[in-house]
């Protein structure tokens, strides 16, 4: 799901869709700044592989301008595996 809404705005919409259920862990990013948004993305990964290996049911939830930010090339590397493996 993607919305121009703020973060809580679009897991509310999500939760009340069944797109994220009580028992998903919700993984969010919504840092501005490109340093930020890299780091927040990389714990992220790193929390959504351990995840996986468990089976466990999980969301990524990321804000429109850390979105905006991800996709410039000195941090698209560090993600583009991440969300292509995923979908």
């Amino acid at each position: 799901m993607l919305t121009g809404d703020k973060l809580g705005t679009a897991e509310n919409i999500a939760r009340s869709c069944n797109l994220i259920l009580p028992h998903f862990e919700v993984l969010k990013v919504a840092e501005r700044a490109p340093d930020h948004v890299k780091s927040t993305l990389q714990a992220v990964k790193s929390r959504y592989q351990i995840l996986s290996a468990k089976n466990k049911p999980k969301a990524l939830l990321v804000e429109g301008e850390a979105l905006s930010i991800s996709s410039q090339s000195a941090v698209q590397s560090t993600h583009t595996l991440f969300l292509r493996r995923d979908i």
